[in-house]
């Protein structure tokens, strides 16, 4: 099969499209490395404007719950690129220096649902969200999803990862 190649025409400063709100510039010298594209005369501002509010709606926010201290932690990430986009999330599992680890889980809706922070063991824990069940070891900073066959929490609460006043924060259990 054969390309076809391009012909490439020299535009001047004064080319302009057919209601003249754009000039024709060309960048590099190369003339087959040459692109052309459109610059709105006032357009700019207005992209801007729009791009600003495109991203209005856009979260990235993380919380932690600490275990003994900094370096031992379950951290809640949420990142939403695009307001109509779901939101990713993931679980941080942190135990310096031995090991941290970002992992993936299922995607959430814009308005958070709570996730529950169980204790399960020793350096184990049990995180509950919309009826889905998630294992996060610091052992070796490894999560994985949960088939619970049993409602039933496997110890107890040690609190929540929540939306409060429009911030991503870790409510600890009542004692």
């Amino acid at each position: 099969m054969r390309i076809a190649r391009q012909r490439w025409v020299k535009l001047t400063p004064s080319t302009k499209n057919h209601r003249g709100t754009a000039q024709m510039l060309l960048s590099g010298s190369d003339p087959h490395a040459q692109t052309a594209r459109l610059l709105p005369r006032h357009g700019s501002w207005l992209l801007l404007v729009l791009l600003a509010l495109a991203l209005a709606g856009c979260e990235n926010a993380s919380t932690a719950f600490m275990v003994e201290n900094r370096n031992h932690a379950l951290v809640w990430v949420r990142e939403q690129r695009w307001p109509w986009a779901d939101v990713e999330q993931f679980v941080l599992v942190s135990r310096l220096p031995v090991c941290q680890r970002r992992w993936r889980i299922q995607p959430d809706a814009s308005d958070m649902t709570p996730a529950k922070v169980y204790e399960a063991g020793e350096l184990l824990w049990a995180i509950e969200q919309k009826n889905r069940w998630y294992l996060a070891t610091t052992e070796d900073c490894k999560v994985q999803v949960w088939p619970n066959p049993n409602p039933i929490p496997p110890g107890p609460l040690v609190g929540e990862f929540r939306h409060r006043d429009g911030k991503l924060v870790f409510v600890p259990a009542s004692k």
